[in-house]
């Protein structure tokens, strides 16, 4: 069956509450919940994975899902049979062909690409990887849902035994991660319309903070008596700004950076008294938002103003991170420290993704911290 028919009928839902947020694969024609998704989403959900997590996961899965439904594959067949992994690896290359035709059938002004990244790729599978594992390891008995519903088909349609093949990875070299220079930093600076935006711009570079954890932060989250801010993630901030970790950390910020927070409350922030959320909207074309907190489609316009001005073709919010993570790195700060700084879940994670600093340095600061690390295990057990 084509699978631009399940494309129009695969889509991502996500509803948020005070208490819970959730996204889900939905088959809008049937109104149902895709089943080999829906309890991995669950999990994720319960185990308190943001919001934006739980969708990236479910638009990866999503092609999956189309996969399946338009070849008409069961989902244990899928799971269990490596030659079908293999296929729809392929099948990843150019998943939108069927869509390519229906697009010139209705005239519409679209431009499609014929295949997906290389990296969009490698998530993708990764994902599906997840899915499978999760299968495999989950109990035949937990057939509950976060709403508390139950449906015993689950179990019996999905359910995979422990050892099932997993989809092969996609062989490429990782890419390093993309920074900007000290210069370049200077410039946006000098772009900044608004001290908000400098002192925006100085905490990502300063502090190594997430797009979302920075929108995120609230007033009391600065600690002027450690100098820093605390990182913490929330469910309910009007900008729907969440953190990717769960835990709660401290990041130490320089002086000269609190004095610009300083500035820009006192100076810009003033007026705004019916919420606590640090970064607010200071000029709008919409009635209402002046005051209103900050959104990521702003700092993302900011971002787009500064690639125009440097004649940049890529440049993001998440390059601060990078940079920030690279100077540490190249400073001999400790990998330990690093992973802590940006609430890594481990140094491993810090290892490979920034191991582009130096093969040799940075490595042997990973072993000299994992030799530790197993020391004090081994005299503490």
């Amino acid at each position: 069956m084509n699978a631009a028919i399940f494309y129009d009928r695969i889509k991502v839902r996500a509803s948020a509450t005070a208490s819970q947020s959730a996204a889900y694969l939905v088959d809008v024609k049937t109104a149902t919940f895709v089943p080999e998704v829906r309890p991995y989403i669950d999990s994720l959900a319960a185990s308190m994975r943001a919001l934006e997590t739980q969708k990236t996961r479910c638009y990866h899965l999503r092609h999956l899902i189309v996969y399946l439904r338009s070849n008409n594959i069961p989902w244990r067949t899928f799971a269990t049979s490596e030659a079908e992994q293999h296929r729809f690896s392929d099948w990843l290359n150019n998943p939108y062909r069927a869509l390519r035709s229906n697009v010139i059938q209705a005239k519409e002004k679209l431009t499609l690409k014929s295949a997906l990244k290389r990296s969009s790729q490698r998530r993708i599978i990764h994902t599906t990887r997840m899915l499978i594992t999760f299968w495999s390891k989950r109990p035949a008995s937990k057939n509950t849902h976060l709403d508390g519903s139950r449906d015993p088909t689950f179990d019996t349609d999905c359910d995979i035994d422990e050892g099932c093949p997993l989809p092969p990875l996609i062989a490429n070299e990782w890419n390093s991660p993309k920074t900007y220079s000290k210069d370049d930093f200077e410039t946006m600076l000098s772009l900044c319309g608004h001290i908000r935006d400098r002192a925006f711009l100085c905490v990502e570079h300063e502090g190594g903070l997430r797009l979302g954890e920075n929108l995120g932060l609230r007033m009391p989250d600065i600690d002027l008596h450690r100098r820093g801010v605390w990182v913490r993630s929330r469910h309910d901030n009007p900008n729907r700004a969440t953190g990717k970790s769960r835990r709660e950390r401290f990041v130490p910020l320089p002086d000269d950076v609190l004095d610009l927070i300083d500035d820009y409350i006192r100076i810009e922030r003033y007026a705004v008294t019916d919420h606590d959320m640090l970064w607010v909207n200071l000029n709008s074309h919409v009635p209402g938002q002046v005051g209103t907190a900050l959104k990521k489609s702003a700092i993302y316009a900011l971002y787009r103003k500064f690639k125009r001005h440097m004649d940049r073709k890529t440049l993001h919010p998440h390059m601060s991170r990078h940079t920030y993570v690279t100077n540490l790195g190249s400073a001999g700060v400790d990998i330990g420290e690093i992973s802590v700084r940006v609430g890594h879940s481990s140094t491993e994670t810090t290892r490979r993704i920034y191991m582009h600093l130096d093969d040799s340095d940075f490595n042997a600061q990973y072993e000299q911290y994992a030799k530790k690390k197993y020391r004090k295990e081994g005299q503490s057990s």
